[in-house]
């Protein structure tokens, strides 16, 4: 079982969207972006800082606000994933302190939700639309409609990509015997014959190259493999 991970995709299409100076550099220097930002916000690569820092990237990407900072820390808390909670005036400084460090993003995510309560559509970074609601609505509804313009793009453009990476991978992996399992997020699962392991650098290489080409001179979209022994093998 052999597992193709395109590593943070969501983090560089959010960058490659937004056109942030500071995440495209991040990204461009290669590395973690989760332990970059730790380092940016906090001054601290790891640890608790590290993991608030990863908790704030993805509810960018997924279009939330600090009130899903607040909820996803102090669900960590609860789990003892993390040794504090945190309060809402924290979770808002968090968020205020995030976009000091990325306010380019802050802008585009302001014409982002201008755009999509003007025409009522959105649209990925690979053209596909989607009609949003709510935008005339209650504060809940508008606030959903506020992070459904975002994800939409983020989410939607990293799926789609996927998809590509896939259909482009198929013929090679049928080619030597093998057989696509299922796409989970940001990763495909496919079974290789025994055998055919040192094959699996040369797809990781063809599977960067088939991400890179969808936005030429934008951003590295790196795949990494990793051979499993089962479904259960699978962090």
């Amino acid at each position: 079982l052999v597992s193709l991970d395109a590593s943070q995709i969501e983090m560089r299409v959010l960058a490659l969207w937004s056109g942030d100076t500071e995440m495209l550099r991040i990204l461009r220097e290669g590395g973690d972006f989760h332990t970059a930002t730790s380092l940016l916000l906090f001054g601290v690569p790891d640890g608790e800082p590290r993991y608030i820092a990863k908790t704030i990237n993805f509810a960018v990407a997924y279009g939330g606000t600090w009130r899903v900072l607040l909820r996803e820390i102090n669900a960590a808390f609860q789990d003892g994933k993390v040794q504090n909670s945190i309060t809402e005036d924290e979770a808002k400084y968090f968020e205020r302190l995030y976009f000091q460090k990325f306010p380019q993003l802050k802008q585009k995510i302001r014409e982002q939700h201008i755009v999509a309560k003007e025409s009522g559509m959105v649209y990925n970074l690979l053209g596909r639309p989607r009609k949003l609601y709510g935008f005339d609505g209650s504060f809940m509804e508008v606030e959903e409609a506020k992070k459904q313009s975002v994800n939409t793009v983020i989410q939607g453009s990293a799926a789609d990509m996927i998809k590509k990476m896939m259909i482009g991978l198929a013929p090679q992996i049928a080619k030597m015997g093998g057989k696509l399992s299922m796409q989970v997020h940001d990763e495909i699962l496919f079974w290789l014959p025994i055998g055919e392991e040192d094959s699996v650098k040369d797809l990781e290489r063809v599977g960067t190259d088939i991400l890179s080409a969808i936005f030429p001179g934008g951003l590295q979209f790196p795949v990494n493999a990793k051979v499993l022994e089962s479904y259960g093998d699978k962090e």
